[in-house]
């Protein structure tokens, strides 16, 4: 069964591992969107929605913003 405090626990221990992972994550994420924009631009056809494209960029920016409030 799920125990969240021992995994809660795990992500302590290891907390950079963990941070570097998701950062740079987060900068391939970044890259790939402004790629398929920039794709998109250029064939004047959208793969994704922009909506969904700058919707999924506010939310992860959100996370990122409030750290201390998820994490602290």
């Amino acid at each position: 069964m799920y125990q969240p405090n021992e995994l809660l626990s795990l992500i302590d221990t290891h907390m950079w591992a963990v941070l570097l992972t998701f950062g740079v994550d987060s900068i391939f994420q970044v890259w790939w969107l402004a790629s398929a924009v920039a794709v998109a631009r250029r064939d004047q056809a959208y793969s994704i929605p922009l909506f969904c494209t700058y919707f999924w960029f506010a939310h992860d920016f959100s996370v990122i913003l409030r750290f201390e409030d998820w994490f602290v």
